[in-house]
């Protein structure tokens, strides 16, 4: 469970970050298709995820996104990260959408709720330096100011990198947790170290 691997790691490392998805239905069929789950089920894994990183003090951990559906008389798929610092949930973003995650929420019978490009990247301070989240294709939208580390969960971000080169406000630093596995990166579920001497920081993966 992941709240196991949070513990596990936190010993050792300073950031957790998972992939695009983790929180769904049928990811096993992914890409082919995943479902949303219920609101209810979306709450209940934000509330772990607090006691995970209440257990994991100092530890930032954005465990992937949350792919749920919210609204009663005109429901909606989200597609959502939130990032979790000493037991708080500090920031969370939502995906402006793709192909994908319209179809897989068409194909569970709701519309997708596509965030505006402006409001796709959070910006927060942690241990003193600017860190900005931004959710698979999302990559593509310029942040809206420059960031010593950006964490991107994803699913098959693919041809979306090749849009980052040349951004003005280009984090120094990226680290893509790939769910399925193609992207260099983190590849899936992992925890990692800064390190750094001069304002240099470098990723150290276990």
């Amino acid at each position: 469970m992941i709240a196991e691997k949070i513990a596990l790691w936190s010993a050792s490392y300073q950031v957790f970050l998972a992939p695009e998805y983790l929180f769904a239905q049928d990811i096993d069929k992914l890409p082919g298709y995943c479902t949303p789950i219920s609101y209810d089920e979306a709450q209940q894994v934000r509330d772990i995820m607090k006691a995970a990183s209440l257990r994991a003090q100092g530890m930032l951990i954005v465990p992937g996104t949350i792919f749920f559906m919210n609204g009663t008389y005109n429901p909606h798929a989200f597609n959502v990260a939130f990032a979790y610092l000493d037991g708080k949930e500090i920031k969370e973003v939502s995906k402006t959408g793709d192909a994908q995650d319209i179809a897989y929420a068409r194909k569970a019978g709701f519309a997708y709720f596509a965030t505006p490009p402006d409001e796709a990247t959070a910006v927060l301070t942690w241990r003193g330096i600017k860190v900005c989240m931004q959710i698979c294709a999302d990559i593509t939208i310029e942040p809206p100011e420059v960031c010593k580390l950006a964490l991107h969960p994803a699913f098959m971000p693919g041809a979306a990198l090749l849009h980052t080169v040349g951004q003005k406000n280009a984090p120094e630093n990226r680290a893509i947790a790939d769910g399925s596995g193609k992207c260099k990166g983190l590849g899936a579920s992992a925890a990692f170290e800064m390190k750094g001497a001069d304002g240099e920081m470098t990723l150290e993966i276990p």
